[in-house]
C-alpha cells in the first residue's frame, strides 16, 4: 500500500470571476525511500502539486489517499492533524519566521518534545549538522538567503516526519550549498518519502530515485532513475505515529510557550501592544471610578453602625435612668454603655472649622465622633488627655492643610467651640468617615454643645440687675475653655433691659426651658435650671478667639463648656428616651437582642437598614440606571479601540501564523498562543491599574476626586478586562484561519 495516492487529482483557482486550472487528471503514488524529483516550466503546476499533497491547499476533483485512507472529507482540523504527523515542508522562498532566532524557528517543530533541555539539544544538533551554529541568537530577517535555507532545512528535519517536501529548496543557493543541501535530504530520504521541486533536473539526477515531469497541470512523464543507488531499498511499512500529545494540558502548555516567544519575538510591537492595553486598562479603571463617584445613594442606615451597638428605648416611652441602664449592661454582658448618645446618629457637614492662613474653612464630611479610641503608634503627635483636646482621623487629602510631619494647623472649632489638635493620622480610604477623638470629658462637652445647638427649647438668659428679675432671649450662646466657670463673657453690643453690661456687673441667672411633650402628655411647661450666683461679666477678649458665629453676630454670651455640658444634662435628663449598649461584635449583640425586649426594651442593632421611599427608590433606580448605562457606552469605546488598534498587531503575525500551520502546528496551539500573548499585555495593563489606583489615592488631589473602590471591585474589573481582551481576541483570530495556508503565504500557485 502506497503512502501517498493521488487518484484523478484536479486543482481550480476561481479569482474575480475567473477560473484557471492548477493541476487535472494527476494519478500518482508515493512511497517511503523515495527521493521523488519533479520538474516543468514555472507556471506548469509543480507547486500546486506540492501543496495539494501537503494539505496546504484543497483540492476540487478526484481523491488524495494517505495510506489507503481518502481525504476528500477532511476539515481544516483534518489537514492540520495530517501535516502535523507527516509532513515537513521547505520553501522556495524559505518562510522563515523573520522575528524569531535560528534557535527558535528550529524549537518550533520540536515541541512535542516536553524537557527542555532535550529539546534544545536536539535542536543544536540539527543546527551544526546544517552548519549554522554560530549564528543560532541571529534572527532569521539578518540571515542570508542560503543561511536561511539551511534554517528551514534544520527545521524540516527537526520534525522527523515520515514526508519532506522542498519547493525549490536550492533556488537561491550556489552551486556547492546546493549540492549539500540535496545529499542532506538524499540521506534523510533512506527512511522518509522526500519530494523536490525544481526547475533544474540536473542538481537532483544523482540522488534522485524518480523523476515526474509536470507540464500545463497534467503529467507528462514519470520514470524510475534505475541508475540511484537507493532505488533498491526495502523500507518497512510502518504507520506514523503521532508523539505529540494532544491533551488539553499539552496543548495549554505549548500554547503558552510559543506565545511567550511570539511576546518577545517582537518587541516593538509587543510595547505598542502594552501601550495599547495600558490606555484601555486605564481608561476602564476611570471610567469605573467616575461612575462609581458620581452614583447618587440614597442613606438607608437608621443608625451610625458600630461593630456590637445596640441601640435601646423602653416599650412604655418612658426615660432611661443611668441605674437601669447599668443594670441591663450588667443582666445581659454588655461590655459600657452610653446614656446619651445622640453625638453618634447627629453626624454634620458644617459643624466642624478651622482656621488656615487667617481664613476660616469648613470641613465638608461627616465627622464621627468617638473617645478613648486609638489608631495606632504611627501617628503624628499625640492621642488627647484633656477635654479640650483632640485628635484627628483625616483623609490624605487634608494633608496639607493639617501637616506631614508636624500640626500646622493647632486649633479646631467644633460648634464655635475651639479645641486643641494634638495628634493626627491619614486615611486613603475614602470611603471611610473621618473622626474626631476625645477623651471621655470631651465627648460629652461635645453632646453637650450638640444638643444645645438643634434643640428647640427656647433659652432665656435671665439677670436679676438690682433686685429686678429681668428676662432676655438670648440669641447665641457659646463656648469657651479659656473662660472660667464663673465667669459669662458678653460682647459690648449686648443690651439687657437698655443698659450696657461692663465688666464689672455682677448677677445671679437661672435658664429656663421651654419644653413640650408630645400628645401622650408626658410633660409640658417650662424646666428651669438651678440658679448660678455671682456670675461675673466680662468683655475681656483675652478669653474668647475668633470664630464663625464671634465675627458675625453683635449679641451673643459666652459660658465655660462645663457650665453648658451640665444646662444640657438638666434637658437630656428629662427628654432623651434613647441609650446605646456595647457589646464585643454585631454576632453577640443580635444574641442579646431578645433578652433585652423581655425586659421591657426595644431593641435594634445599630446596622438596621430603613425601607426608603417609593420615590427615592424610584430616583435611586433611574440615577443608577443612568450611571451604569454612561459606563457601558464607555466601556463599549474602549473596546472598540482596542479592537481597531489590536487588530493590526495581530495580523502582523499572520503570515508567520501561517508558516506553523504549513509546520503542522495545530490551530488551537497557535489559538492559545495568540490569546497569551495579548494577555501578556493585559497584565501588563493590570499593573497600570494598580499603579493609576495606588498614585490617585495616594495623591490627595485624586483621593478628594475619585471613590475609593473596593477589593471586589478590582477583581470585578481586572476579571472584565480580560474577558475584554479574550472576547476582543477571538474576533480577530477569525480571519487569521479564513483562508487555506497557501494564499496566506507568499506566493501562490506556479
Amino acid at each position: 500500500m502506497s503512502l501517498i495516492k493521488l487518484k484523478d487529482i484536479g486543482k481550480i483557482y476561481v479569482s474575480e470571476g475567473n477560473v484557471s486550472v492548477g493541476i487535472r487528471g494527476v494519478n500518482l503514488e508515493f512511497d517511503k525511500g523515495e527521493f521523488v524529483a519533479i520538474t516543468g516550466e514555472s507556471g506548469s503546476g509543480k507547486s500546486t502539486l506540492l501543496n495539494v499533497i501537503s494539505g496546504m491547499d484543497t483540492y476540487e476533483e478526484g481523491e488524495l489517499f494517505i495510506e489507503g485512507e481518502p481525504t476528500s472529507h477532511y476539515i481544516q482540523y483534518d489537514w492540520e492533524e495530517y501535516r502535523e504527523k507527516y509532513i515537513s515542508f521547505i520553501f522556495q522562498n524559505y518562510n522563515i519566521i523573520d522575528s524569531f532566532t535560528v534557535l527558535q524557528n528550529v524549537e518550533l517543530s520540536l515541541m512535542s518534545i516536553e524537557n527542555p533541555k532535550e529539546r534544545r539539544k536536539k535542536a543544536l544538533e540539527l543546527i551544526d549538522r546544517v552548519g549554522l551554529t554560530s549564528h543560532i541568537r541571529h534572527k532569521g530577517s539578518k540571515l542570508s538567503g542560503g543561511q536561511k535555507q539551511r534554517t528551514v532545512i534544520a527545521r524540516a528535519l527537526a520534525k522527523d516526519s515520515p514526508i519532506i517536501l522542498a519547493d525549490e529548496p536550492t533556488g537561491n543557493l550556489d552551486s556547492k550549498s546546493s549540492r549539500e543541501i540535496i545529499e542532506l535530504l538524499h540521506e534523510v530520504s533512506k527512511d522518509k518519502l522526500v519530494i523536490v521541486v525544481t526547475h533544474n533536473a540536473d542538481e537532483v539526477k544523482d540522488f534522485a530515485t524518480r523523476q515526474i515531469r509536470i507540464f500545463d497541470g497534467k503529467v507528462d512523464f514519470d520514470k524510475k532513475l534505475s541508475d540511484n543507488l537507493n532505488c533498491d531499498i526495502i523500507v518497512e511499512e510502518k504507520k506514523p505515529e503521532n508523539k505529540k500529545s494532544n491533551t488539553f494540558k499539552s496543548d495549554l502548555r505549548n500554547g503558552f510557550k510559543l506565545g511567550r516567544i511570539i511576546f518577545t519575538s517582537k518587541p516593538k510591537l509587543s510595547l505598542y501592544l502594552c501601550l495599547l492595553m495600558i490606555i484601555g486598562s486605564i481608561a476602564v479603571f476611570f471610567s469605573t471610578v467616575t461612575r462609581l463617584t458620581g452614583t447618587t445613594y440614597v442613606n438607608e442606615n437608621v443608625f451610625t453602625h458600630i461593630d456590637g451597638r445596640v441601640v435601646i428605648s423602653k416599650q412604655n416611652g418612658e426615660l432611661i435612668t443611668d441605674s437601669e441602664l447599668e443594670t441591663l449592661a450588667n443582666e445581659t454582658n454588655a461590655i459600657s454603655t452610653m446614656h446619651y448618645d445622640l453625638l453618634l446618629d447627629n453626624l454634620s457637614l458644617n459643624w466642624v472649622s478651622y482656621f488656615q492662613n487667617s481664613y476660616e474653612e469648613s470641613l465638608y464630611y461627616d465627622f464621627e465622633f468617638v473617645y478613648n479610641k486609638t489608631y495606632g503608634n504611627s501617628i503624628i503627635g499625640r492621642y488627647p488627655e484633656k477635654a479640650n483636646e483632640v485628635f484627628l482621623y483625616l483623609p490624605i487629602y487634608e494633608r496639607e492643610n493639617f501637616g506631614e510631619n508636624d500640626i500646622i494647623t493647632n486649633e479646631i472649632y467644633i460648634n464655635d467651640c475651639k479645641f486643641d489638635i494634638v495628634g493626627l493620622k491619614y486615611f486613603y480610604d475614602n470611603r471611610e468617615n473621618p473622626k474626631i477623638v476625645l477623651t471621655e470629658d470631651g465627648f460629652k462637652i461635645c453632646t453637650a454643645l450638640k444638643n444645645l445647638g438643634i434643640s428647640n427649647y427656647g433659652i432665656k438668659f435671665e439677670h436679676y440687675d438690682f433686685g429686678e428679675l429681668i428676662s432676655n432671649p438670648c440669641p447665641y450662646y457659646l463656648a469657651s475653655f479659656d473662660l472660667p466657670e464663673d465667669t459669662i463673657y458678653v460682647n459690648k453690643e449686648y443690651y439687657l433691659n437698655g443698659n450696657i453690661i461692663n465688666e464689672t456687673s455682677m448677677a445671679t441667672f437661672s435658664v429656663s426651658y421651654n419644653v413640650k411633650y408630645n400628645e401622650f402628655g408626658e410633660y409640658e411647661g417650662n424646666i428651669y435650671t438651678e440658679e448660678y450666683n455671682y456670675l461675673y461679666f466680662t468683655t475681656d477678649k483675652s478669653y474668647i478667639k475668633d470664630s464663625y458665629t464671634r465675627k458675625h453676630s453683635d449679641k451673643y454670651l459666652v459660658f465655660n463648656p462645663n457650665v453648658l455640658l451640665e444646662l444640657s444634662n438638666n434637658i437630656l435628663e428629662i427628654s432623651y428616651k434613647q441609650a446605646s449598649l456595647f457589646y464585643e461584635n454585631d454576632a453577640k449583640a443580635e444574641k442579646a437582642l431578645d433578652e433585652i425586649s423581655n425586659r421591657g426594651y426595644f431593641a435594634l442593632l445599630s446596622n438596621t437598614k430603613t425601607r426608603i421611599s417609593g420615590a427615592e427608590a424610584l430616583l435611586l433606580m433611574i440615577v443608577n440606571a443612568f450611571s451604569f448605562i454612561g459606563w457601558f457606552i464607555s466601556i463599549l469605546f474602549i473596546a472598540l479601540f482596542i479592537n481597531l488598534c489590536s487588530k493590526k498587531s495581530i495580523l502582523v503575525f499572520k503570515e508567520d501564523i501561517a508558516i506553523m500551520r504549513s509546520m503542522g502546528i495545530q490551530s488551537k496551539i497557535i489559538k492559545v498562543a495568540v490569546y497569551v500573548r495579548m494577555i501578556f499585555s493585559t497584565i501588563v495593563g493590570v499593573v497600570a491599574i494598580i499603579g493609576a489606583s495606588i498614585f490617585i489615592y495616594v495623591n490627595p488631589i485624586g483621593n478628594m476626586l475619585f471613590s475609593f473602590i473596593s477589593y471586589s471591585n478590582y477583581i470585578y474589573m481586572i476579571i472584565g478586562l480580560f474577558i475584554l481582551t479574550i472576547l476582543v481576541t477571538r474576533k480577530q483570530i477569525k480571519n487569521l484561519f479564513t483562508n487555506s495556508v497557501r494564499v496566506t503565504l507568499r506566493g501562490g500557485a506556479n
